[in-house]
């Protein structure tokens, strides 16, 4: 698998980090499996807040993206469910605006971050 996700459930929060090499023909296969693991664990510590610390190597194409964002709900993502992403990247943090506005449009509380930090504090907001 080109990706590897860890986690660490922290006092209000899980905590998760995924880094991922992007190969173009799984990219959306390989996007589906993470995102749904990230709601299994979100499900499995009955938490409603994450934070996600994403690194890329490559990029993943537009189409992926959106098929993406309208599978969230099948993916396992509660609308009741916060979702704080840091990308320290600019590249990909700016290439990944879209699926945060795809997101939102659709309801779903979820908000990209270039530094940890500020994710955090959002995640803490109510």
């Amino acid at each position: 698998m080109p990706y590897t996700i860890s986690h660490d459930f922290k006092q209000d929060y899980l905590d998760i980090t995924i880094d991922v090499k992007v190969i173009p023909e799984l990219a959306l296969q390989e996007a589906l499996e993470r995102w749904k693991e990230v709601f299994e664990l979100a499900t499995q510590h009955a938490v409603k807040r994450v934070h996600v610390l994403m690194t890329f190597a490559g990029t993943i194409d537009l189409t992926s993206k959106f098929r993406l964002t309208t599978s969230a709900e099948s993916l396992g993502m509660s609308k009741k469910c916060r979702l704080a992403v840091s990308i320290p990247d600019e590249q990909s943090y700016l290439e990944l605006l879209f699926t945060q506005t795809a997101l939102n449009r659709l309801g779903y509380q979820m908000k990209i971050f270039k530094a940890k930090k500020k994710a955090i504090k959002w995640l803490a907001e109510d």
